[in-house]
C-alpha cells in the first residue's frame, strides 16, 4: 500500500487516484465509527436492550481493541525500519496508524455484537 500512495510511478497511478486512497486510509476511523455507532443502535433498537450499561460495554470493547489496533500498528512501525534499515519508518504511521484504529474500533464493535447475540 505504501508503494501505491508514495512512490507513484511505481504502478504509475493518477495522482487524483493515489490521493484519494491516501485520503481513504486516513479517514478510515471516521467512517469506522459511523459504521460501528449504527451498529450499535440497530442492536440496542432491535434487541430492547438498556442504553446506558450496553453503551459502557460497546465503548470499552471498542476503546480496548482500537488501542489493540494502534498498538500493533506502532510495533509494525517499529520492527520494519528496523528489519529494512529504513530512515522512513515513522512516516509509515500516517497509514498504519489509521488503519489499525479503524480495525480496532470495527473488531471491538463486532465482538460486542457477538456477545449481545448470545445473550
Amino acid at each position: 500500500m505504501r508503494a501505491v500512495v508514495f512512490d507513484q510511478n511505481y504502478y504509475r497511478l493518477n495522482k487524483h487516484i493515489a490521493s484519494a486512497v491516501l485520503y481513504g486510509i486516513i479517514f478510515s476511523p471516521l467512517i469506522a465509527i459511523t459504521t460501528s455507532l449504527i451498529t450499535f443502535f440497530l442492536v440496542v433498537f432491535l434487541l430492547k436492550r438498556k442504553n446506558r450499561e450496553t453503551f459502557k460495554e460497546y465503548l470499552s470493547l471498542s476503546f480496548m481493541w482500537a488501542v489493540y489496533g494502534v498498538g500493533i500498528a506502532f510495533l509494525i512501525i517499529v520492527v520494519l525500519p528496523a528489519i529494512y534499515n529504513s530512515p522512513q519508518g515513522p512516516l509509515g504511521f500516517i497509514i498504519d496508524g489509521p488503519l489499525g484504529l479503524s480495525t480496532g474500533i470495527l473488531v471491538g464493535a463486532g465482538l460486542w455484537v457477538m456477545q449481545e447475540g448470545a445473550r
